[in-house]
């Protein structure tokens, strides 16, 4: 990051703003006692946050590798994709404490969160969108007491979200993520845009589909 030899991307990554280590726990007395000390007696900034992290088993094993149970991001990301992999296994359980990984939940919480929850959602959405709209952000008219209802809520869920990446709440970030994902499945079910395409009420259509 620039110590010693660039002074201006060792400002930008450790002496400007704040500036949090993850650690595990293995080694908690090593960056809390020691590395402390070397940065204070040569004058540099200490960490403004030391989160420290539990450790992932497999199966309910501790990973080795003379046993061979290490998670395979790659292999991970293959199946599912990466963005879906970091969502699943950040989601399993409360971030920095000790957790176990098991494929067949992840595969479970694919179908059901992303596939099911989040696909759905997207998939009736953007169907509408282009039959209707020709695949464009249609424009919204006037609202009504459930559209307001989801907008609301959805600003709170938002901010909550900000608060718990602050807070490396990470799992409760997406929980509230998911949250939303599912209140605006329940907004659709209720407003059933497909019964506004059919009575061609393109103005509602379009407020419901924004």
């Amino acid at each position: 990051i620039g110590y010693g030899d660039n002074p201006v991307e060792f400002n930008k990554w450790w002496t400007q703003g704040k500036v949090i280590h993850l650690l595990g726990k293995d080694i908690l007395k090593f960056h809390n006692i020691y590395w402390p000390a070397m940065l204070l007696a040569t004058g540099e900034k200490t960490p403004d946050l030391l989160f420290v992290h539990g450790y992932f088993t497999v199966n309910g094993q501790k990973m080795g590798k003379s046993l061979g149970n290490v998670i395979d991001p790659y292999y991970l990301a293959e199946k599912y994709g990466s963005d879906a992999t970091r969502y699943l296994l950040l989601s399993q359980f409360p971030f920095g404490q000790d957790g176990d990984i098991q494929e067949n939940r992840l595969e479970e919480k694919y179908n059901s969160d992303l596939a099911n929850d989040f696909g759905n959602l997207v998939s009736r959405v953007l169907k509408l969108v282009k039959e209707h709209f020709e695949g464009k952000m249609p424009e919204p008219s006037v609202y009504q007491a459930e559209d307001k209802e989801l907008q609301s809520s959805s600003e709170e869920i938002v901010e909550r979200v900000f608060n718990s990446i602050e807070q490396l709440n990470l799992n409760q970030a997406l929980d509230e993520v998911m949250k939303l994902v599912r209140n605006t499945n329940r907004y659709v079910d209720k407003t059933a845009p497909w019964n506004l395409a059919k009575a061609r009420d393109k103005s509602r259509l379009g407020t419901v589909l924004y």
